[in-house]
């Protein structure tokens, strides 16, 4: 996936990640391929199975600086935050190393949860296999 990302040109200023050992590993490969420092990963260990409210929270306190973001973490809660970015976006299950990409209108990330949020990008590695 950070290869499909590098090639859309999408890059990240901040990679957020899960501590957990899947999504860590997810996280420093996604980040190898976007040539992004790993020690420049932000680890959260509440990101684990947490509620989309926990994924609100650790946007909400980014730093203003930071315009693009990924976050790595885990099911059942990134498909609930994912469904809960758009009323125009829904899935079942986000698969694993699924990609959700969100463009938010917004001036500062404390505004995040109450700010319009348009659903651009939703990619997985098992998307394209029949045209790769």
């Amino acid at each position: 996936m950070g290869k499909r990302l590098k090639k859309m040109g999408i890059v990240p200023d901040l990679i957020v990640a899960s501590k957990a050992k899947r999504a860590a590993q997810t996280a420093k490969h996604i980040a190898k391929e976007l040539h992004y420092e790993t020690d420049n990963i932000k680890w959260v260990e509440k990101l684990y199975h947490c509620s989309p409210s926990v994924f609100e929270e650790v946007i909400g306190e980014l730093d203003k600086d930071v315009k693009t973001v990924f976050i790595v973490a885990h099911n059942p809660g990134i498909t609930q935050f994912a469904n809960e970015l758009s009323h125009d976006f829904s899935i079942d299950n986000m698969p694993t190393c699924g990609v959700v990409g969100a463009h938010v209108h917004l001036d500062k990330w404390e505004e995040f949860e109450t700010a319009k949020k348009q659903v651009f990008l939703f990619e997985y590695p098992k998307k394209h296999d029949h045209t790769e």
